[in-house]
């Protein structure tokens, strides 16, 4: 077979091998290295850089040969010469031998289209803007470069996508309008109408053949069969053949290949930027806004939402779509639509844009986890399923933020309600005056009263501190409300200035007394309570100050005649003393901490409670059990102050304990259900 090739050492060249051949043309191709960088071996892999083409036109070997194949030959060196493109392989050479004109090119390791190879469309597209690029850069030369003879056999390809045009043998120079050529030119089927009947010749007429060769490569179909769907009025019918490609990209196509030149593209530039922008597939496509959606929750049970964005980038096109989430075991058995604590609405859509909600139900959750599940999205794209990760951190272990003694704050309400509805304590009243009247009576009196003097004072002297406490709140206490109080209702026939003198001056010892002791019972109480633990100076300083001010509301009680003996009287005290005991340690309970995690461990920290809400607590507890005392005396609408004063002293109570005590409720109903909770 090496020796039916020529030789071209006389010319510096070194012929390899055949690369093609069109003998009706006379025209045959060779792949050849200069002479001194010859290839051992024929069959090696082409290098570019040292390998040339060499194009023989043998004129004589063929019927057409003769003065037309020798224009043509001329053409393309002229062509050529003033060519600078990649996409066009560079003039290098032209020598004249025994069996005809030669003409080296530079080479390019490609095969033609014409070639038989299956293209995508995506591959297809990218041919296109690139032989369009090519025909811009001819086509703004000066003058213009008209190829005239577009079609698979002249366009190569290489494995990296690399498109060339080739064949410039019956390409026109002119500036302007092309004039008309006395000889048919071309490739039938590729050929543009208005050159195969030797018309006038524009830019747009090479957009012909590009469109035809795009055709070929979308349909399959070979060169020679062109003709197949062309119908008598030289259209092209390729709608029914083509495979799945957007409905701009066909008519863009079918615009290429207009019959006449003026439906068509102008020039190559203008078609260029018409394709850049439109979609291959007639599908629609899925583009999400989120791969992974991530969710954080922050209290236990709340439901926790996030929103992903669908969008379909084709025109023309309609995407419809379905979710559900994908099976996963601990979640049990589920319907499609009816997942028992993710969803997302709308579970169907069909829309280019659409905002989609996912919601996350955490209430059968276990705190303080991470689960992982995966949302799968079926459409009708060119993929049919898409994947979105779903991470969901739960809230952190609940526990009791604050803990509430709600024991006793209901003796305290107790407390308070009796110090002001006084039938129970005219009751002891009645019965130890009936008790004193006796001999025993008098006998236990004389012996009592000095026992509960030297009490007293040995009491006092073993607390000193939270008596000094007590007694001081308690003695400014009682001064100020006994002073206010035979303002508003007098002391016998006083004028109300000496009437709040004196109430202030007798109360602020009694208060004193009265205070001591409810310092040193709140110490006591707090104490036990805590294991020996102590009461803090405001605690003991609020026990003073409730004490003394209910005993300094003894001119109140006195005008209502509300105790009807001593007894009852010393009762009332005992009650006073009493309830600032228990509301003092209401205060230092409530103060003494809020549980609150620190970590994923569980462990828990101590921290303090705003003294205003724990004494708030204290106070209004105090406050409801008067009014109620009150409504139970008069009568609940007898006054409307009555009314007001309950309502003004229980909606804030319960503003304050209700969120703790549906926390605590939540809490415990949550570690009772933790072994039945979904697990991660």
């Amino acid at each position: 077979m090496m020796s039916n090739l020529p030789d071209f050492g006389e010319y510096g060249y070194q012929v390899i091998r055949e690369l093609g051949q069109n003998r009706a043309g006379g025209r045959v191709t060779y792949l050849a290295t200069r002479t001194g960088t010859e290839t051992a071996t024929p069959d090696v892999t082409p290098d570019p850089a040292n390998f040339v083409a060499i194009k023989q036109f043998q004129f004589a070997s063929t019927s057409d040969a003769g003065w037309a194949g020798y224009e043509a030959y001329q053409r393309e060196i002229q062509v050529l010469q003033g060519l600078n493109h990649p996409g066009i392989p560079r003039y290098l050479d032209s020598f004249e031998s025994p069996r005809g004109f030669c003409m080296v090119q530079e080479y390019k390791a490609a095969e033609s289209l014409a070639q038989q190879h299956t293209w995508h469309p995506i591959q297809v597209k990218e041919i296109a803007v690139a032989l369009l690029s090519i025909l811009v850069y001819l086509q703004n030369r000066l003058p213009a470069v008209i190829h005239r003879d577009i079609k698979p056999e002249n366009i190569l390809v290489d494995q990296l996508m690399n498109v060339y045009l080739v064949d410039f043998g019956f390409a026109h120079l002119g500036g302007g309008e092309v004039a008309v050529s006395s000889i048919v030119k071309g490739t039938l089927g590729f050929m543009p109408p208005e050159q195969l009947f030797n018309r006038e010749l524009t830019p747009a007429s090479d957009l012909y053949g590009v469109g035809a060769t795009l055709i070929c490569l979308l349909t399959g179909t070979k060169s020679q069969d062109i003709g197949e769907l062309i119908d008598p009025s030289y259209r092209i019918h390729f709608r029914k053949r083509v495979p799945k490609i957007s409905l701009g990209w066909i008519q863009w196509l079918e615009k290429m290949v207009e019959p006449k030149p003026k439906d068509r593209y102008p020039n190559a530039e203008t078609a260029l930027e018409v394709l850049t922008p439109i979609e291959i597939s007639r599908t629609p496509q899925v583009i999400s806004s989120h791969q992974l959606v991530q969710f954080r929750g922050t209290k236990l049970g709340e439901p926790i939402t996030q929103t992903i964005s669908i969008k379909n980038p084709v025109p023309g096109t309609m995407l419809t779509g379905r979710w559900r989430v994908a099976a996963y075991r601990r979640d049990g058995y589920f319907a499609k639509n009816n997942h028992p604590w993710i969803a997302i609405a709308p579970a169907r859509f069909k829309g280019n844009q659409v905002e989609c909600t996912i919601t996350v139900d955490t209430r059968n959750l276990i705190a303080d986890r991470i689960y992982d599940r995966e949302l799968l999205l079926q459409a009708n794209s060119d993929r049919k399923l898409y994947r979105v990760a779903l991470k969901i951190k739960t809230a952190p272990e609940p526990v009791e933020e604050i803990k509430l003694p709600y024991p006793l704050l209901g003796i305290l309400l107790s407390l308070a309600l009796n110090l002001v509805w006084t039938s129970p304590l005219n009751v002891v009243g009645n019965w130890l005056g009936s008790f004193s009247d006796s001999v025993w009576g008098v006998v236990v009196f004389l012996f009592l009263f000095p026992w509960t003097v030297l009490s007293t004072i040995r009491t006092i002297a073993q607390n000193p501190g939270p008596a000094a406490t007590g007694a001081i709140a308690g003695s400014i206490s009682s001064a100020v409300i006994a002073a206010l109080s035979a303002i508003a209702f007098g002391i016998g026939s006083l004028p109300w200035t000496q009437a709040a003198q004196e109430a202030a001056l007798g109360s602020s010892l009694l208060g004193a007394l009265i205070g001591a002791y409810a310092g040193i019972g709140t110490e006591e109480l707090i104490s036990r309570l805590r294991a020996m633990g102590t009461a803090r100076e405001v605690s003991k300083s609020l026990a003073g100050a409730i004490a003394g001010g209910i005993c300094g509301a003894w001119p109140i009680m006195d005008a209502s005649r509300s105790l009807s003996n001593s007894w009852a009287w010393l009762a009332w005290m005992g009650l006073s003393i009493l309830t600032g005991i228990v509301a003092g340690a209401v205060f230092d309970e409530v103060k003494q901490g809020k549980i609150s995690p620190v970590n994923s461990k569980d462990k828990l920290k101590i921290s303090n409670v705003s003294p205003y809400f724990a004494g708030g607590i204290a106070l209004l507890t105090v406050g409801l059990g008067i009014s109620l005392g009150l409504a139970l005396n008069a009568g609940i609408f007898s006054h409307y102050w009555v009314s007001l004063l309950i309502g003004g002293t229980a909606i804030p109570l319960g503003k304050m304990l209700y969120p703790h005590w549906m926390r605590s409720r939540q809490v415990r109903e949550y570690h009772e259900s933790k072994a039945k909770r979904i697990q991660p």
